[in-house]
């Protein structure tokens, strides 16, 4: 597998379609169909007010860096992603509870379109 494209170095920051919402891509890593799967964290809107929650991201795109599909799960963010022999994809991260006090780590396993395959693992 060759070296990135540029646009994996630029996706660090980005806004969403209801506002000022940031996510962050913390790992990059290329697929075996030549595209890239990323994961970090995405920030979403909690209700009609200014409060925003942080939730893990699962992103993948086309080697070209076009979106073909995104996942959130939970309150926290992805730090690692690797892909399975399968095609699927193991996340691990931090989870922080609704109260931002707890933390755990978060292990996450999908199937090849980042669906869960397993339940969520939190380690205290």
């Amino acid at each position: 597998m060759g070296s990135f494209p540029p646009f994996v170095h630029r996706f660090v920051h980005r806004r969403m379609h209801y506002g000022e919402v940031s996510g962050w891509g913390s790992s990059v890593q290329q697929t075996t169909d030549g595209g890239f799967i990323v994961t970090g964290y995405d920030t979403e809107r909690e209700g009609e007010g200014e409060s925003y929650s942080v939730v893990a991201l699962l992103l993948k795109t086309d080697g070209q860096g076009n979106e073909q599909w995104r996942k959130n799960f939970g309150y926290g963010k992805g730090r690692s992603v690797q892909q399975m022999v399968d095609g699927g994809f193991i996340i691990v991260g931090e989870n922080r509870g609704y109260n931002r006090l707890d933390h755990s780590i978060l292990f996450l396993n999908t199937d090849k379109l980042g669906n869960m395959d397993a339940d969520v693992l939190l380690l205290d």
